[in-house]
């Protein structure tokens, strides 16, 4: 539906100002497979829902409809999860 939980999280998120994040992914080597906007996403959504271990963050990806949606079917590994709060969003997301 169109005020469905999952389509609220990626309206608003693509709202946000994420110029720190992208320059995060910027700095630092290659480009990442999988879009930091759309990693957001997927994270933000999984904490609303109950989802915090990054091995179920995955799964969600390539089970949960909702899920596969916002990650426009992609399918990020656990240990991309873990990066991506860990080390690129940890930097960014007190600004």
């Amino acid at each position: 539906p169109e005020n469905h939980l999952v389509r609220v999280v990626s309206a608003t998120v693509d709202e946000i100002e994420l110029k720190a994040l992208f320059e995060a992914y910027t700095t630092g080597g290659g480009a990442s497979r999988y879009h930091p906007q759309m990693l957001l996403k997927v994270l933000i959504y999984c904490y609303l829902t109950g989802t915090y271990s990054s091995r179920q963050i995955a799964k969600q990806c390539r089970e949960n409809v909702n899920v596969m949606w916002l990650a426009a079917n992609q399918k990020p590994d656990f240990r991309t999860i873990n990066a991506f709060r860990g080390e690129r969003l940890k930097s960014v997301i007190e600004e």
